[in-house]
């Protein structure tokens, strides 16, 4: 019978944790800018 290898699945967590940091840095970064650049032009 042929061996079966799977995947570790341990190191998800890590990985999960850094795509999520960097997912609510873009958010909260487009959120910040969309704000910023709402606001009036002191001077058109």
């Amino acid at each position: 019978m042929p061996e079966v290898h799977h995947r570790d699945v341990s190191g998800g967590t890590a990985r999960a944790a850094v795509f999520g940091v960097s997912d609510g840095l873009v958010s909260n970064m487009g959120l910040i800018l969309g704000v910023a650049g709402a606001g009036p032009a002191p001077s058109v």
